[in-house]
């Protein structure tokens, strides 16, 4: 009788290899867009509640933006795409949507879509 092989083989190996390695390549390529979401989220998030805003203008909003990034250092958006829109009543919100494209293989992109609204003057 032969004994019952035991082990992995080196095909199984390779492939094991190959899905640990591409796992590996999208969480490199994934990670960075959501850290760029945070931020833009974040910037958005501090100047609605900014205590001098609720009655600011479109171009002091923006203002505000542009200095959050540029320390930031977003990328994805703009702050011209950040919109202030008007809803019920006297509320007014900050809203942007975009999408990011980020290569994962040769021609196969990976594309992510953000969008938010946050209202302004809410927060203490």
């Amino acid at each position: 009788m032969r004994p019952a092989q035991r082990g992995m083989t080196i095909w199984m190996l390779m492939v094991t290899v190959a899905l640990v390695a591409f796992a590996a390549l999208l969480v490199m390529r994934c990670v960075p867009v959501y850290l760029n979401q945070m931020k833009v989220s974040g910037a958005v998030e501090r100047v609605a509640k900014d205590p001098e805003n609720p009655a600011a203008s479109v171009r002091t909003m923006r203002s505000a933006l542009e200095r959050y990034w540029t320390i930031e250092r977003i990328r994805h958006l703009d702050p011209e795409d950040v919109d202030l829109v008007r809803g019920d009543g006297e509320t007014r919100y900050l809203e942007y949507q975009y999408e990011a494209r980020v290569p994962l293989i040769h021609n196969i992109d990976l594309l992510f879509t953000f969008e938010e609204q946050v209202m302004v003057g809410r927060g203490s």
